[in-house]
């Protein structure tokens, strides 16, 4: 006997009448829904409200929103830049109002010999001067103020210092410890150069600190499912309560996992006691040395290229993918391989760069180190791993939720007729092992084998409407290291 869903079985009057079921229709693997939200700071001048999720496709919205020249408007710049396709939201916040903004300073001295174009480089933004030989620090000052007046997307407001000649005096357009961390410098590409007889000195940006606090995002978006969520900030209270959000968010009961990335500028040993201070599976921190481009930017390109080819496929490492619009270091700041190896084993993810120059990553991972007993474990390293557990989980569950959705339960052996709503233990594991079966084709799982052997489906000994099951995929690995003895012949 037939289950109907809508047809009743009192209807005496005459017709035919057929109902669509389409729970048996969909037959592929399901597409999680992936979105990146970036969470930064915005000008006052910007028009959106504080602490509320908007949807960005456009560089120039952006500059509305959150106000030309700030960290949230150029973030989004970066990221758009980067990829069209990718469903991206901002949520912005306004500067602590008990912080202070950073400074930092350039000063001009010395006549040039010679007149040619001086670059200097701002959070990895570029200002240009022209340079006569007539011209003095003093000039030079004005020129300077004048050009980076003339670009409103910098970060950094500008004034000639009134007491030393030649001097300008920086200010970070943000309160925060973001501003300690923008990179100034003179020159950046090989064929650019300071004209003779002019030196430039730098003061870098400090004095910055109170960030805002993250935690009012967090009760702001609820539960609001964010694939990837991509934060400014890196102070240890900020850091802390989105680890918690997480791993709430991760929970059998929420199942909207989100991974969050973070950026860091800093010495090698630095890297290394930032990274090991932390053991989330759910952060990933991008580590580099002197980059232009400020850290909180390269963790968002990073967090857009790993959201975009995380869902085509979660599973494939993303080795030798680029980072479009990020700055490399210079030669003598690169980490070397032997830094970069051990900041894997201390929660950083490494980039190389190419015969270009062009950044790359290397390999991402999450903060996870050490079990809650402090041994070893490899287990959720790599954000590939992660991201396909997220997808194996998202997709069992809406397998299920589309194949039965208004099934009854009986034990296995029932003899039911067929086309009746009734699943059991056994028809939810051969389910299952079809499904497996699917993710073996896609390239996400292996060992078929295994997987029967270790599957468990049973009903609950004290719940007669609940089935149990222990799923048990063997993800597949990514191929990044190969190791051979050469052993020639003669």
């Amino acid at each position: 006997m037939i289950s109907f869903n809508l047809i009743p079985g009192n209807i005496r009057v005459p017709g035919n009448y057929i109902e669509v079921d389409p729970s048996k229709a969909f037959r592929g693997l399901s597409g999680l829904p992936t979105k990146l939200l970036v969470i930064g700071q915005k000008l006052a001048a910007g028009t959106a409200a504080e602490n509320v999720a908007i949807p960005m496709t456009r560089a120039d919205d952006a500059k509305t929103a959150f106000g030309t020249g700030s960290m949230l408007a150029n973030t989004i710049s970066k990221i758009l830049a980067a990829n069209q396709y990718l469903e991206v939201y901002a949520i912005p916040q306004l500067d602590n109002a008990a912080g202070t903004a950073a400074t930092g300073s350039i000063a001009f001295s010395g006549a040039p010999t010679q007149a040619g174009t001086q670059n200097i480089y701002i959070g990895g933004q570029q200002v240009q001067i022209s340079v006569l030989t007539t011209d003095t620090p003093a000039t030079l000052a004005t020129k300077l103020v004048a050009a980076i007046a003339a670009l409103p997307d910098l970060l950094v407001t500008s004034v000639v210092d009134g007491v030393v000649v030649g001097k300008v005096n920086l200010t970070f357009k943000h309160k925060g410890e973001n501003g300690n961390f923008l990179d100034l410098r003179a020159n950046y590409h090989t064929d650019q150069t300071t004209p003779s007889g002019l030196t430039i000195a730098f003061t870098a940006m400090s004095g910055g600190a109170g960030n805002p606090n993250v935690s009012a995002v967090i009760a702001a978006i609820g539960d609001t499912w964010w694939t990837d969520i991509t934060m400014a900030y890196t102070d240890v209270s900020n850091i802390t309560a989105m680890e918690a959000e997480l791993s709430r968010r991760f929970g059998p009961l929420a199942q909207i996992d989100g991974y969050c990335y973070i950026g860091y500028s800093d010495t090698h040993s630095g890297l290394v006691t930032k990274g090991s201070a932390r053991n989330s599976p759910y952060m990933v921190s991008a580590g580099l040395k002197k980059s232009p481009t400020p850290p909180w930017e390269v963790a968002a390109v990073l967090a857009t290229q790993c959201a975009y080819f995380g869902n085509i496929d979660p599973a494939r490492p993303f080795q030798t993918l680029p980072m479009p619009g990020v700055l490399a270091p210079a030669k003598n700041d690169l980490f070397t391989l032997q830094e970069r190896n051990i900041q894997l084993y201390n929660g950083i993810s490494t980039f190389k760069v190419d015969a270009g120059g062009n950044l790359l990553i290397e390999r991402t991972i999450t903060n996870y180190r050490v079990s809650a007993s402090g041994a070893t474990d490899p287990s959720m390293l790599d954000i590939n791993i992660m991201k396909t557990i997220t997808y194996l989980r998202y997709d069992s569950r809406n397998y299920i939720a589309l194949r039965y959705p208004r099934h009854k339960l009986a034990n296995d052996g029932t003899a039911f007729s067929k086309g009746q709503a009734v699943v059991t233990p056994m028809v939810v594991r051969a389910a299952l092992i079809n499904r497996f079966k699917q993710w073996e084709g896609q390239g996400l799982v292996e060992d078929l084998a295994q997987f029967k052997e270790d599957l468990i489906v049973e009903r609950d000994e004290n719940d007669n409407d609940r089935l149990n099951a222990l799923i048990p995929p063997n993800i597949v690995n990514g191929f990044r290291v190969f190791a051979g003895l050469f052993q020639h012949r003669l």
